[in-house]
């Protein structure tokens, strides 16, 4: 369907008939989704210029055709280094601890070293080390390997968890914290007897 468009006369603000024909177009073509369009033009009694989408006696027919877009042939505008201060630096899609479960309970001697088994996607980038946290300290160096083991645990309940660190050693990522329990039997020393 035509658009309807009122009819434009330049002598409301003399020297913008070039502005006010611009905005007639573009509206336009605009609205007809790129079908032309035809709108008049004519020249009112006091010498100003005028127009419309309805056409009258004397007035000039306009083909308004879709404007030509031409490709960039390959250039593109400048990156800006500068990272939004709303953005966030990028990171990884999942970090996480398959191995221990949660809740999980180690007994004596299972608990002098426990293996952690984790899961980073996508891979862990260059100049990033993985560190296993236990009770939210690291244990020993970072490494590429997202398998660590734990060294021996004390009586009671821990908190294992991964972190990604980068060149600085600053933290990264951090996965969810997994709690483990460990239980040791109580080594009591021999009753006296009376007679000592």
């Amino acid at each position: 369907m035509m658009p309807s468009f009122p009819t434009i006369n330049s002598s409301a603000h003399p020297g913008t008939v070039g502005v006010l024909f611009t905005l007639l177009l573009s509206a336009g073509v605009a609205a007809a989704d790129s079908e032309s369009i035809t709108v008049y033009r004519w020249q009112g009694p006091d010498g100003t210029i005028e127009f419309s989408d309805e056409p009258r006696s004397g007035a000039d027919p306009v083909v308004v055709e879709q404007p030509m877009i031409a490709p960039s042939r390959g250039l593109a505008l400048p990156e800006n280094s500068a990272r939004p201060a709303n953005e966030k630096a990028p990171g990884y899609d999942l970090l996480a601890i398959l191995k221990p479960v949660t809740d999980t309970t180690y007994r004596n001697q299972q608990a002098e070293e426990v293996e952690v088994v984790g899961k980073l996607e996508p891979p862990l980038r260059p100049g990033h080390s993985i560190f296993l946290l236990v009770d939210g300290h690291p244990i020993g160096k970072g490494s590429r390997s997202t398998t660590h083991t734990t060294g021996r645990l004390e009586r009671g309940t821990h908190t294992l968890q991964l972190e990604v660190r980068g060149q600085d050693d600053a933290p990264l990522q951090q996965s969810d914290r997994v709690t483990i329990h460990v239980h040791r039997a109580a080594v009591r020393a021999p009753e006296r007897g009376d007679g000592s």
